[in-house]
């Protein structure tokens, strides 16, 4: 069974219940996961972390889309955009303007549906292409270092039979 100890177990807690709250979320058992999602929010408001702020505004904006209240998950959704935003992680950006776009689209709003599909699109593979840049930029620096190394060593090696032959000659 799964007891929390609010007193030895509170720095796992919030990681816990958000666990907890997505495999609710998962199985439709929207009021238990709002239980868990409330242990986040109660330790959101004592020591302020973007993670699990947004952790907790997602979920909140999936159980009130679950639930069909669509106005209300936009209003967690863009919370959690603003929180993004604010902590300028691209991953989240990307994921609230996905959640967006469904959230509308759900709603039969398909305009702002739409413009939040093509913000989310257009950051993420702005975002993607600039990972993949960093990951070849990478690849490449490590390539010449090696390369590098390599010429190293080949021309100590020279450079000791070279010493060799000189001792040896002269």
């Amino acid at each position: 069974a799964f007891t929390i100890d609010l007193e030895n177990d509170f720095p796992s807690l919030p990681g816990k219940a958000n666990n907890l709250a997505l495999s609710y979320i998962d199985i439709g058992m929207l009021d238990s996961a709002t239980y868990f999602l409330k242990i986040i929010e109660q330790h959101v408001k004592k020591n302020p972390s973007p993670d699990f702020e947004l952790s907790y505004l997602s979920n909140m904006g999936r159980i009130a889309r679950s639930k069909k209240d669509h106005s209300t998950a936009v209003g967690f959704y863009e919370q959690a955009k603003t929180v993004a935003w604010e902590y300028q992680e691209p991953s989240w950006i990307y994921d609230t303007y996905s959640a967006l776009a469904e959230t509308y689209e759900y709603a039969g709003q398909y305009k702002e549906a739409n413009k939040y599909y093509v913000l989310y699109k257009a950051y993420r593979d702005s975002t993607l292409s600039q990972e993949n840049f960093k990951v070849a930029n990478d690849l490449q620096h490590k390539y010449e270092q090696e390369k590098k190394e390599k010429e190293l060593v080949k021309l100590n090696a020279l450079n000791q039979q070279k010493s060799m032959l000189n001792r040896i000659l002269f």
